[in-house]
């Protein structure tokens, strides 16, 4: 007989997000992880309560640690590189998207949050305007990667209306100048979140 397959938890995730990747998360299932591992589906329970705690499982191994402890010179930048590292990661599995929302553990961000504070508090930034950063920083960071991970999925279909230039010549004038300025989202983000933090503590 051979050897009994090794299954470990960061195993079962891998092969869950690998089948989430190629077919969306509709064709996840236990028994398809457990064919994907070369087991059976109940010997997956011995490491997971149920599928829940497996997605739970995916959803922090998709995030890694956001490489929370880079070097960088100040604490803009770093909350910045934060949200963009972020962003890449989701955009890196945007059919786990869904998967972030809804089963990405509390814990998970604790470690983030907690850090940004401690460099706002050195920074000698008052707690009000630390929390203002953090939530900021947070939600624009979030929402700007969900979307695009959706978009991605579905495809680019971001203001794609016929009549825009002639109905909109405004936003159609915007759009187009974002293109010739910006040739990628991440650049955006980047954009985005300095001049919100710039916006929160304007520079000396």
């Amino acid at each position: 007989m051979g050897r009994r397959p090794i299954i470990t938890k960061q195993k079962v995730a891998e092969a869950a997000l690998q089948i989430i990747d190629a077919e969306g998360l509709e064709a996840l299932s236990v028994e398809r992880i457990a064919g994907e591992l070369g087991v059976r589906g109940p010997s997956l329970y011995h490491h997971f309560a149920d599928k829940a705690a497996m997605l739970t499982e995916v959803a922090g191994y998709v995030l890694g640690d956001l490489e929370l402890d880079r070097p960088t010179e100040t604490w803009k930048e770093w909350m910045v590189a934060v949200g963009v590292t972020f962003y890449k990661r989701v955009r890196q599995h945007p059919r786990a998207a869904a998967i972030l929302m809804e089963y990405l553990p509390d814990q998970a961000s604790i470690a983030g949050l907690g850090r940004a504070a401690k460099i706002l508090t050195e920074a000698d930034i008052d707690p009000v305007t630390q929390a203002l950063l953090i939530e900021g920083t947070e939600k624009l960071t979030w929402g700007w990667s969900l979307q695009r991970a959706f978009v991605q999925v579905d495809g680019d279909h971001r203001l794609a209306y016929p009549g825009l230039a002639k109905r909109w010549p405004e936003l159609a004038r915007a759009m187009k100048a974002r293109d010739r300025k910006w040739k990628n989202d991440e650049r955006m983000l980047e954009q985005a979140l300095f001049a919100f933090v710039n916006g929160v503590v304007p520079e000396a």
